[in-house]
């Protein structure tokens, strides 16, 4: 079984990397991290449920990528690493409510 990237999946790694080295890291980049945060989550939560080599393959690159977008945007120097920190554990939370909104209901 090929576990290597499809596509799809090598055309957004390429557009994130292009992205990057470009420095657009404004409200689309931030959008992004968003979206990919959301795309890793998911993954380990169906993880939990259907363990795979290719989940557990996804979920390897797709942090590896978040590791250096995150990376990226440290070094543009946009936010200090206090907001960089706040950003990142809002954007799991908001990750956490979406996939999980009977565990945070509980919480309350």
């Amino acid at each position: 079984m090929n576990l290597g990237p499809t596509k799809y999946e090598s055309l957004e790694a390429e557009a994130i990397k292009m992205m990057l080295s470009q420095n657009k890291l404004n409200e689309e980049g931030l959008a992004l991290r968003l979206y990919l945060i959301t795309v890793i989550e998911t993954f380990k939560a169906m993880n939990k449920k259907i363990k795979t080599n290719y989940n557990t393959h996804m979920i390897r690159n797709l942090e590896q990528l978040a590791s250096d977008y995150d990376k990226a945007l440290s070094a543009h120097g946009l936010i200090s690493d206090k907001q960089f920190t706040a950003m990142k554990k809002a954007q799991l939370d908001v990750v956490n409510k979406t996939l999980y909104p009977a565990q945070t209901k509980k919480k309350k």
